[in-house]
This record gives C-alpha cells, sequence and structure tokens, in this order.
C-alpha cells in the first residue's frame, strides 16, 4: 500500500481547490466518495483507512462541495480511531487543508476544525499525534485563540516534541496567546534544543503585555548560546519585543560583533525594527559600517542606520560621504548613494552639505560597474533637484 500512498500525497499537496461540482458522490481512483468515506469509518486495516484520509482530502479539493461531509469525518477519526497512525494522518489532513479551511467562502467550519483538534489536545494519549495536532493548531494561527487553554495544558508534556510544537503554536497564533509569557519564558532552559528555539521563536510573536521579563530571559542569549542560529534568533525576538530600553538595545547590538557572519548579518538587518532606538546604538552601527568585513552587514547597517534616523538622517552625511570615498564593494556603494539620493531629496542641503555629496555621486558615475553609474546619476538628479516644495 505504500506504493499507493506516496502518488497521493504528491497528489493532494500539488491540486488546488477548484470550481464546484454538482456530483455529490464524485470519484477518485475508481472509488465513490461514499466507498472511501465507509472505508474510514469501517475497514478493519490503519493503512487502508490511511489511504481513504489521503483520497478523501484529494477528492474535497477537486469537489468543494464534499469537503464539508469529509472533514466532519475526519473529526470523528481523529476523536474515535484508534490507530495513532491514523489519527495523525487526520492530523496533517488539517494541516494542508489550512488555506482552504480559512477561506471567506470555504464550506468548512473552521470552528469545528479547531474544536475537534482542540479536544485531541486534552485526551490524545500518543505523542506523535499529540505533536501533529498542536502543528496543526499552530498552523490555523490567530484562528486557533481558542485552543490556548488546551495547548497550555500540555506545556509540560513529558515528551520533548509535543512542548515544542505547542510553544511554537503559541509563537504562531501571536498576540491571542501573550498569556502564556511566563509560562514560556522557563523553557528557554529547556535541555531540548527544539523546546528552546520554539521558546525563542515564540516570545518575539506572542507580544506579551509586558515585554521586560521576555527581554530579560532573552538578553544572555545574544551572547552566551553556543548555537548561532539561536543567536539569530534571540536578537530577532529582541527586536520584535516592545521594550526599547537602553539595555535591550544595547544588547541586541552586540549581535553586531558575533563571530558569526550570518549572525552579524541578520542583527544589522532586524534592527530596521528599532525605528529611532537605533540612534542609541549609532557608535555600534558606524563601527560595522567602517570595519564589518561581509559586505551585506555593511549595506544592512546603513540602512539600518539612516531608517532609525528618519527626518534626523541628515547629520549622517559626513559618515556617508566618507564611506562612499573609502568603501571597495559597488553593491555597498549603490546603498549608500541610495540613501544619499533620499536624504538630498527630503532635505533643503546648504552648499556646503551638497557638495561633497555630488562630488561622491559624481565620481561614482565613472565607476566600472553599471548599476552604481545608474544608481549615482538617479541619486544626483534627487540632490540637485531637493525636496518638492508642498503645494499651496
Amino acid at each position: 500500500m505504500r506504493w499507493l500512498l506516496l502518488p497521493l500525497v504528491c497528489l493532494t499537496a500539488s491540486t488546488t481547490f477548484g470550481q464546484s461540482d454538482p456530483n455529490p458522490n464524485p470519484t477518485f481512483l475508481d472509488r465513490k466518495k461514499s466507498d472511501w468515506l465507509d472505508m474510514l469509518k469501517t475497514d478493519e486495516n490503519a493503512r487502508r483507512r490511511k489511504t481513504a484520509i489521503v483520497a478523501l482530502t484529494t477528492i474535497a479539493k477537486e469537489h468543494p462541495q464534499t469537503s464539508k461531509e469529509i472533514f466532519l469525518a475526519f473529526g470523528k477519526s481523529l476523536k474515535n480511531d484508534t490507530a495513532p497512525g491514523v489519527r495523525i494522518q487526520v492530523a496533517n489532513a488539517f494541516s494542508q487543508a489550512v488555506q482552504t479551511v480559512l477561506e471567506k467562502e470555504s464550506p468548512i467550519d473552521w470552528k469545528a476544525v479547531i474544536l475537534d483538534l482542540s479536544e485531541n489536545v486534552r485526551v490524545e494519549k500518543d505523542p506523535e499525534v499529540r505533536k501533529e495536532v498542536a502543528t496543526a493548531l499552530g498552523l490555523y494561527g490567530s484562528y486557533s485563540k481558542t485552543a490556548v487553554p488546551a495547548l497550555m495544558a500540555a506545556l509540560k508534556d513529558p515528551d520533548a516534541s509535543v512542548r515544542a510544537a505547542v510553544v511554537d503554536a503559541f509563537g504562531r497564533i501571536g498576540a491571542d496567546a501573550k498569556s502564556t509569557s511566563n509560562e514560556i519564558i522557563p523553557l528557554l532552559k529547556d535541555t531540548d534544543v527544539g523546546v528552546r528555539t520554539a521558546a525563542i521563536f515564540a516570545l518575539g510573536r506572542i507580544q506579551p503585555e509586558d515585554s521586560t521579563p521576555a527581554a530579560v530571559a532573552l538578553i544572555p542569549l545574544v551572547t552566551g548560546e553556543k548555537d548561532p542560529e539561536l543567536r539569530k534568533m534571540a536578537i530577532t525576538s529582541l527586536c520584535f519585543l516592545s521594550d526599547r530600553s537602553n539595555s535591550v538595545v544595547q544588547s541586541i547590538a552586540a549581535g553586531l560583533k558575533d563571530e558569526n557572519t550570518s549572525v552579524r548579518q541578520r542583527t544589522a538587518q532586524v534592527m530596521r525594527r528599532l525605528d529611532g532606538s537605533v540612534k542609541t546604538v549609532e557608535a555600534e552601527l558606524s563601527t560595522a559600517i567602517r570595519n564589518d568585513t561581509d559586505d551585506s552587514v555593511r549595506s544592512y547597517a546603513i540602512r539600518t542606520l539612516c531608517e532609525g534616523f528618519g527626518a534626523d538622517a541628515k547629520g549622517l552625511l559626513p559618515l556617508l560621504v566618507e564611506r562612499m570615498k573609502a568603501e571597495k564593494s559597488s553593491a555597498v556603494k549603490i546603498v549608500i548613494a541610495e540613501e544619499l539620493g533620499g536624504i538630498g531629496a527630503a532635505n533643503a542641503l546648504s552648499k556646503q552639505e551638497s557638495d561633497p555629496i555630488i562630488l561622491v555621486l559624481r565620481e561614482a558615475q565613472r565607476n566600472a560597474d553599471a548599476k552604481l553609474r545608474e544608481t549615482a546619476a538617479e541619486a544626483l538628479k534627487r540632490v540637485l533637484k531637493g525636496p518638492t516644495k508642498p503645494k499651496e
């Protein structure tokens, strides 16, 4: 039967919900929908019941008018089927159908789907099923907010993969799971890396009312976590939190000195979320712009600094002109030219301010890189034109 499941799964993944079909009992692989439903409900062979789920999922995709009946049957199987493998297959079917279930005109009752999954989390004995059900609830995002109490009870599950799936689900549910913050924080020290990863991810996305405890718990990971991927996630989550205290911003900026290039790249990029708070770490970003060996880090740092300064970006002109002269990378020079053009277009510059910009942009127009020449020419036009005067 394995040979049958593979092509069916591939078909399930590749098909999309088509147009409605008046046939109430369509056929798939020479079996009617009613036959597949009967197989799911009564066949003694678990493999055939799993095959029925895949077949029915395909029928629901190709014949939307059947989907309500089919997904009601799936809910009953999730509750009543004795084989864990079948219940896992049902949970996977719910996961695959997220977009369809949530469509505005979908005949499937998404509330019933969430209820079926939530009830399973409460009573399911098999850890693999619990994990797949928690994963499915996470994929429904904020629609799963009513499942938060059931998922909360699973936070202390003895199986690490279940704990990880539950915490990840909270992160995907988002602000409606903000009440779980205090329960997630201790999981940053869980012995399982998957749980720790999920906890870092979730804390940056549930938007707790008081983000300070989460920030305090995440800060040590920026420099203390051995895994660079987790350091990147910790920095990202800190930037997603609302806490913009100096200690938090300085801790985030510490990522600009990380030995791992991808961590420095992520730091320089995600710091754009700090908006005006980046002014307090201007020195750290300026150092990265001048000294980092990676082109992307320098480019991201320039973008972050200019965006963070906003209307005050004119104060960065000396740094940008300096770097336009000294920078070796054409890609980074293009970023600097774009920012110079943007500042020139937004501000009435004095001759003393504009002359150095005009000089470096004209020099860039003689560069061998065609993209840089084009960008410099456009930036020069914007600088020479200056800000557009508002209509009276």
